[in-house]
Parts: structure tokens; C-alpha cells; sequence
């Protein structure tokens, strides 16, 4: 639940009924404890929208009406407007605290909670923490503090020499790309790794309510943490949602066969697609790892497997399945794709008007796309010419040796 500092988090509260509203305002600085954490009361609805255009609140929990709603006018009710207000502008966590919770169930999610106002705070308490375990408010901090040291940081140094040399379009690629570039780098590994310290464990809210303990676990984010900068985590392979419109080379998508799904991946260059010149497209199937035979012979004794299981699973993670260095490309499973290998001796060809952009899973982001392109291309364009006779070689040289009259001294030393 680490905010990454020492700021503190901020809640605002959206609650006509003053007794509720100073219940709620003492009680936000305990569902994030030991975290400091402050919280803002706002009676009026009318208000709350505005107080978000000028304030920065990482969690919003909402009533959904006050005494002057018409319940027969739903979608006029001034929780709603203000949840619709809240989308419209930016990302905040919205905790809906009402007696009519049917109204918002819908609209529940990981980060849009609905709990039924009753006696205590255990379920609300649950709910924000649940929340806060997403490490979403954590997140989106995170991402407003880079943007804005580089802007105040870089930019504003070099703004004089920007502006004289370069077209103000240029700037809006150049903080565009520089924030995507902090996504990339060791920025949020070291954004991970605080996350993991400040997890949230049953052991941080020993006093809380039944309810409460058993709604937060320990997370296992400390386990997904690289060890080192030479490698990464699985889910920064892929882009998930696909953003782009257009088939691009490491797309990956799946189609049912049989009642089974089988995964295939893009290998026509995406360049094809731009240009539309890919009235054809290449396709690599990817087996599912749980099917080959080193995860079989692996999986038999898992906890104790022999050396040579151990060997063979290794070699296919590492991309060097059965010492087939090109041929193979180990795809790790995340929550929307399972492991796979791509065989690129499994090919098939399709016309482009047959596939079914819906039907993408995930993409490989780069440089992961651009390196199963190259390692295809080395596979199918690699030449094999028979290895040198190596007798014949060490023959020659003995028997050069036996004619030669002269010792061959080592190398005196420098």
C-alpha cells in the first residue's frame, strides 16, 4: 500500500449527514494505517466536482444520494452524476457508501467498490483496502510525480533553447515519449520494489474486523520483483489491452479449433500491414507448454525432479529447446495468455480478410516483437555447410611437427 514517500493520502468524502460525515472523517486515517492518510468532507454534492478540479484526492468515497433525491429519477441521483463527473476528468477510486447499493452494483469493479452503509466500518474498511492492494492510487501518484519532475526538472531548464531550435510540436513528442520511457525503465522497477516493502498483510491489521481480516491477504508482489536489471518480469513482454487498430507483427491471437483454443502469432513485418501490401500473412503456431514433453517429464515430480527434467524445462524458458537455439520462442503465461512456445516450423499462411482483429489476446511489445522477427528470420535463413574433419587436421599438424627440426619454444614473458 506504500505511497512511495511520505505524502499522505487523501480521501474525500461525499456525505450530507453530519454525524456519518465525522464518523467517516475520523476513521479514513485508520483503513490505511499504519500510512498517514487525511481526509476532506464535502455536505454539499454540488460541491464535490468542483473541489476535484482543484484538489488531488486519491480515493473517493461516495453516498449516492442526499434528502433531496428523487429515487424515481435514477439516473438523475447526485452520486452518480458525481461518479460520472469523476471519469470524465480523471483517475481517482471511487468507494460507493450508500443504503441502496443495487443502484451502483453494476458499475463494481476492482477499483469501483459498493458497500451497504450498517453498523461499524469493518466491510467499507475491507473495501478501501482492497482497493489500495490494486496498488492503482499507488500507481497513478507515481505517474503525475514523473511527469511533473520532468517537466519542472528538464523542461523548464531547457525551455529557452527548446523553443529557439525546435517547433513546439516537438516538445509534445518529446514529453509524450520521455513519460513513456519512464514506464520502461528502472523508474518503476524501483516504483515496484517500494511496493513490495509497503504490502499490506494480515499482520498490519491484527485489530481490524473479521470481516476485514479475512478480505486482505499478503500479497505476493514481493515475488514478482526481478532480481536483477538483466531480467524482467513476465507481463512486461506484452501490451494488454492492444491499443493499435492495426494487425502489427507480434500480435497474438487465438481461434477456436475443436473446442480447444490455439494461440498463433503475427510474423508478417508490420511495415506489410502499414502499406497494405499483405494480402497474405504468416502465422507461427504457439503449443501450449503444459503439452510438450519437458513440462510432462518435469511436472511428474515437480517438487524433487531429476537433473535432466530440470535441464529440459530450463532449456525451453531460456529459448534453447533441445539446443535448437532459433527454432523455438517461449512465451511466459500471465492472467490473460498461458505459457507458450512459439515452433516456427509450424507455419500456415492466411488471407488477410480472414482474421479477426476481435479474436487478439495481447501484443509482444518491443523489443520483444522485433527480436521473434529476427530470431525467425535466423532460423529460416541459416546455412548449414558439414564440420571441418578435425582428424585431418590434427594429423597434419602432428606430423609437421615430426618433420620440423626445431622445438617450438612458449612464449617468453613480457
Amino acid at each position: 500500500m506504500s505511497n512511495g514517500g511520505d505524502t499522505k493520502w487523501r480521501f474525500l468524502i461525499v456525505e450530507d449527514k453530519p454525524d456519518i460525515a465525522r464518523q467517516l472523517e475520523e476513521a479514513c486515517p485508520r483503513f490505511v494505517a499504519p500510512e498517514p492518510a487525511e481526509a476532506e468532507v464535502c455536505s454539499n454534492f454540488k460541491e464535490a466536482v468542483p473541489l476535484l478540479d482543484s484538489r488531488r484526492y486519491d480515493v473517493l468515497i461516495i453516498d449516492l444520494k442526499d434528502d433531496s433525491s428523487n429515487l424515481s429519477e435514477e439516473e438523475n441521483l447526485p452520486g452518480l452524476k458525481i461518479y460520472e463527473e469523476v471519469k470524465k476528468r480523471r483517475f481517482v477510486p471511487v468507494v460507493f457508501y450508500t443504503a441502496l447499493p443495487k443502484h451502483v452494483l453494476p458499475e463494481q469493479t476492482a477499483f469501483v467498490r459498493v458497500v451497504e452503509k450498517g453498523p461499524g466500518f469493518g466491510n467499507l474498511m475491507a473495501e478501501v483496502r482492497s482497493v489500495f492492494n490494486t496498488h492503482l492510487p499507488a500507481l497513478s501518484r507515481h505517474l503525475d510525480q514523473e511527469q511533473r519532475k520532468y517537466l519542472w526538472d528538464f523542461v523548464s531548464k531547457h525551455w529557452k533553447e527548446m523553443v529557439e531550435f525546435h517547433d513546439k510540436v516537438d516538445l509534445v513528442y518529446l514529453v509524450a515519449r520521455r513519460l513513456s520511457q519512464t514506464l520502461r525503465s528502472d523508474s518503476i522497477r524501483r516504483f515496484v520494489e517500494q511496493l513490495s516493502r509497503g504490502t499490506t498483510t494480515k499482520s498490519n491489521v491484527s485489530n481490524a474486523p473479521e470481516a476485514l481480516s479475512a478480505a486482505v491477504t499478503t500479497d505476493s508482489s514481493e515475488n514478482a520483483v526481478p532480481e536483477s536489471s538483466d531480467v524482467v518480469h513476465p507481463i512486461e513482454l506484452y501490451i494488454y489491452p492492444c491499443t493499435n487498430q492495426q494487425w502489427l507483427a507480434g500480435d497474438i491471437f487465438t481461434e477456436e479449433v475443436g473446442g480447444k483454443k490455439e494461440y498463433w502469432v503475427v510474423l508478417t513485418p508490420s511495415c506489410d500491414f502499414e502499406n497494405d501490401k499483405a494480402q497474405h500473412v504468416v502465422l507461427a503456431k504457439c503449443d501450449h507448454l503444459t503439452e510438450q514433453e519437458e513440462f510432462l517429464k518435469w511436472s511428474a515430480n515437480a517438487k524433487e525432479p531429476s537433473k535432466k527434467a530440470l535441464k529440459g524445462m530450463e532449456e525451453v524458458i531460456s529459448d534453447n529447446r533441445g539446443g535448437q537455439k532459433e527454432r523455438f520462442k517461449f512465451l511466459p503465461a500471465t492472467f490473460f495468455l498461458p505459457d507458450l512456445v512459439i515452433d516456427f516450423q509450424q507455419l500456415r499462411s492466411v488471407r488477410f480478410e480472414t482474421l479477426d482483429r476481435t479474436k487478439v489476446v495481447a501484443s509482444l511489445d518491443s523489443p520483444y516483437a522485433e527480436a521473434t522477427l529476427a530470431r525467425f528470420s535466423r532460423y529460416f535463413g541459416r546455412l548449414g555447410t558439414p564440420d571441418i574433419d578435425k582428424n585431418v587436421v590434427l594429423a597434419r599438424l602432428q606430423e609437421s611437427l615430426k618433420r620440423s627440426s626445431v622445438t617450438p619454444k612458449a612464449p617468453s614473458a613480457l
